[in-house]
């Protein structure tokens, strides 16, 4: 069975503004990594970069799977460690006037050295939740 990461977090700010912050190379750069080339259309590859850290080489890469606008995103997601596209979705849902925001990192079972990548994915997406948010709040405020 594989193991999946899930995150979930509300949001103060409407589904469009949460939207933009995880589909627009501008907004991923400022809570992902400071380098995103991102464009929001099924079939097209991307690359988040930074600086190389260790055995990382600092990109990760991936396909864009699905699109539902402002409901779900889906994409591949690699790098140079993992070897194996896993699989990332996003969810998102109007909720009392914000959004819940929901992540799911799946396809662990593929992956050569699987609890090392699930515990450091899971910190990542983690601290992704927190960046997402203190940047949201300085851009927006909350409604």
């Amino acid at each position: 069975m594989d193991k999946k990461v899930f995150i979930q977090k509300y949001y103060c700010h409407s589904v469009q503004k949460v939207w933009d912050c995880i589909t627009r190379a501008e907004h991923i750069e400022k809570w992902f990594l400071p380098k995103a080339e991102f464009e929001l259309k099924v079939g097209e590859e991307y690359l988040f970069s930074a600086e190389p850290m260790g055995e990382w080489d600092g990109k990760l890469f991936g396909e864009i799977l699905e699109i539902d606008e402002m409901k779900k995103l889906v994409y591949t997601f690699n790098s140079s460690m993992i070897k194996y596209p896993m699989k990332v979705t996003w969810l998102l849902q109007e909720k009392d006037g914000g959004t819940l925001l929901s992540v799911i990192h799946s396809d662990f079972d593929k992956v050569k050295d699987a609890p090392r990548h699930f515990s450091d994915i899971d910190e990542g997406w983690t601290r992704c939740f927190t960046d997402i948010s203190k940047y949201m709040n300085e851009k927006y405020g909350c409604l």
